[in-house]
């Protein structure tokens, strides 16, 4: 595994990157009905939305240090997704979709940026290699069925015992059955989502750029300390206190895999393998 040369400010500024994009598209959006409400028209909303591009583009550029080309991805991600959003008026399906692929495409192009863009780091040694052995993958599932005991356990324990603890919040909620919600029975989306979109983008987000980066920080230079450290910010983005301990595990054994095969593919194979089974499971149960 490569020394990487960005710091904890780059990852402090990658994240403001990502929230701040992460929740532009609502306030704009916000701000844009109640303009209309009090009567501004269409060309003033235009104009207040330029000037605000034009700052995120300032920031990106002073602030930053990023080049070029990934501050006009950013910006350009969000411009798509406002648009569509705003003036297409799209149904839920396509609505969950874009919402998917906005965030996918933030994550990634942050990483990127701050990687192979700002510190001219190659791909493959950020590790898009190719895997040695079918052996990794066997590795890899190996891996994911013994998180996937330890999840059992603790959700039994969290159903038996947790009402008695106060710690019903934490017991684990189905995200694949959330995403069926709202896209209803379209497999192919639901494919898309949950076993391509994510997996790649949190693999690289947090696993290449956080994980990588924390481990050969000075202040956190042991992998366990790292992996730790990076798996409770995986499990916090899901937001859902439900899903924390699950992702949480499954964060330290995608750390740990992109650790022992120095590709990040493995990594990604195992994430989408998981969200994967999720997805047929939830489809399997709703014809029993």
């Amino acid at each position: 595994m490569i020394k990487t040369h960005w710091s904890q400010i780059d990852i402090l500024q990658a994240a403001i990157i990502v929230a701040s994009l992460y929740l532009s598209p609502i306030f704009i959006l916000s701000e844009k009905n109640t303009l209309e409400i009090i009567s501004i028209n269409n060309t003033t909303i235009i104009i207040l939305f330029t000037f605000f591009l034009v700052f995120i583009n300032y920031i990106l550029n002073k602030k930053f240090n990023l080049p070029i080309a990934y501050n006009f991805s950013l910006v350009g991600i969000l411009v798509i997704y406002i648009f569509l959003d705003s003036f297409s008026y799209p149904n839920l399906l396509n609505k969950t979709l874009l919402s998917a692929i906005y965030s996918g495409s933030i994550l990634t192009i942050v990483t990127l940026a701050f990687t192979h863009g700002k510190y001219k780091i190659s791909f493959k040694n950020l590790g898009f290699r190719k895997t040695k052995s079918l052996q990794e993958f066997g590795l890899a599932i190996t891996l994911w069925i013994v998180c996937i005991g330890i999840i059992t356990i603790w959700t039994y324990i969290l159903i038996e015992y947790g009402e008695a603890l106060n710690l019903e919040i934490l017991i684990p909620t189905d995200n694949a059955q959330y995403l069926y919600e709202k896209v209803g029975e379209n497999f192919f989306l639901m494919f898309i989502i949950a076993s391509l979109i994510a997996p790649i983008s949190e693999e690289l987000f947090f696993r290449v750029f956080i994980f990588l980066g924390l481990r050969n920080l000075s202040i956190t230079k042991n992998s366990i300390i790292a992996a730790i450290i990076s798996s409770i910010f995986f499990a916090l983005s899901h937001i859902d206190p439900g899903t924390y301990f699950i992702t949480f595990i499954l964060g330290i054994c995608f750390c740990w895999l992109y650790l022992k095969t120095k590709t990040i593919l493995i990594p990604i194979f195992t994430h989408s393998l998981h969200n994967t089974i999720s997805v047929i499971l939830i489809y399997i149960s709703q014809y029993l």
